[in-house]
């Protein structure tokens, strides 16, 4: 299920990532490129974005290892669950994560400007770097995910957990930026309609880690004391 869960996020979510990421991606300086250029090209740049990804999963380990050495995993992993499924519900309230938190609106903005000359640059290092940038952008989608690492409660799990997340991205916005074409807007709109709802699903998968309810695989039982999941025989 540790597994299971960033990849379920990043997969479902990569559809909210064609919306956001997508016109970056489009515009990435790989024209005039063969095939095996352009597909270099965009390992590079989703390569940065899951390196980025990973050290905000370092981040969120740190923070979760906290909690679970003072013996509050449980109650972190119920919390972790609650903000992610009010975090998937604002889009039906017409709001984000950006519109509730100006803070984040202003570090869109300012990482936006920053990234914009390496697209007057074509070399490799350029979209490497781009991609490494783009990780670190405000998304919802994102936030939920590192709640999730959050939750671990290990920074190793944590930066797995994150790397996995990037990585179920990487199909989508890979064959975005090679064949250079954009998803029909009706469609894609259609299937975004989805994203909520894994993100959705996430939340509760969580919280039921967090219940301690004995349910192998979904809610595992957990030691008070040093914060573990009890092995079932």
């Amino acid at each position: 299920m540790d597994i299971f869960i960033p990849l379920i996020l990043g997969f479902i979510g990569s559809l909210h990532c064609l919306g956001m990421c997508g016109p970056i991606a489009l515009a990435l300086p790989v024209q005039n490129r063969s095939m095996l250029g352009i597909s270099v090209s965009a390992l590079l740049y989703n390569g940065g974005r899951v390196i980025s990804y990973s050290l905000l999963g370092l981040i969120a380990g740190l923070a979760g290892s906290v909690f679970f050495f003072v013996g509050a995993g449980q109650y972190l992993a119920i919390a972790a669950g609650v903000v992610i499924v009010i975090t998937a519900l604002l889009p039906f309230a017409g709001k984000n994560i950006i519109s509730v938190i100006p803070f984040l609106g202003k570090l869109h903005k300012y990482l936006v400007q920053n990234v914009k000359p390496y697209f007057l640059k074509k070399n490799y290092s350029s979209l490497f770097i781009t991609g490494l940038v783009n990780g670190f952008l405000p998304c919802g989608l994102l936030y939920s995910a590192l709640i999730g690492a959050v939750a671990t409660g290990s920074v190793v799990k944590a930066m797995s957990f994150m790397a996995l997340f990037g990585l179920a991205t990487l199909p989508a916005m890979f064959i975005l930026i090679l064949v250079k074409s954009k998803v029909a807007g009706m469609f894609r709109n259609k299937l975004m309609r989805f994203v909520p709802v894994a993100v959705m699903v996430v939340g509760i998968l969580i919280m039921l880690r967090g219940l301690n309810l004995g349910i192998p695989y979904v809610s595992p039982k957990f030691n008070a004391e040093a914060g573990q999941k009890v092995k079932c025989h």
